[in-house]
């Protein structure tokens, strides 16, 4: 998939980007360290090869489980994405609440 690097802010949170061979930026991935705000992008030539599932792992690991993605309900993708990395799951009429290991409501 290429390599990744990570960047952590004490104060904010952390920073997470994937590169190809050829050092082009081809993902990433950011969150606040309280799990409030979270967003992975993947280059769209670059998707459905595990990018985006890495990135969201290696953040809710950097955040020791406490990660939180809200997604909408018609986003099948990113549904597929967190079902695979964070087990507990809340659903409201338009969204669902995935959340990782360390935050269990």
């Amino acid at each position: 998939a290429g390599s990744f690097k990570y960047y952590r802010n004490n104060g904010l949170g952390v920073f997470l980007m994937c590169q190809d061979g050829a050092g082009r930026l081809v993902g990433m991935s950011l969150a606040d360290l309280n799990g409030g705000h979270s967003i992975t992008i993947v280059r769209k030539s670059y998707r459905r090869r595990g990018i985006g599932t890495e990135l969201l792992a290696r953040k809710d690991e950097l955040l020791q489980g406490r990660l939180v993605s809200v997604v909408s309900k018609t986003n099948i993708p990113s549904i597929g994405m967190c079902q695979k990395v964070l087990p507990y799951r809340e659903e409201t009429d338009t969204k669902y609440i995935f959340r990782g290991t360390g935050c269990v409501v």
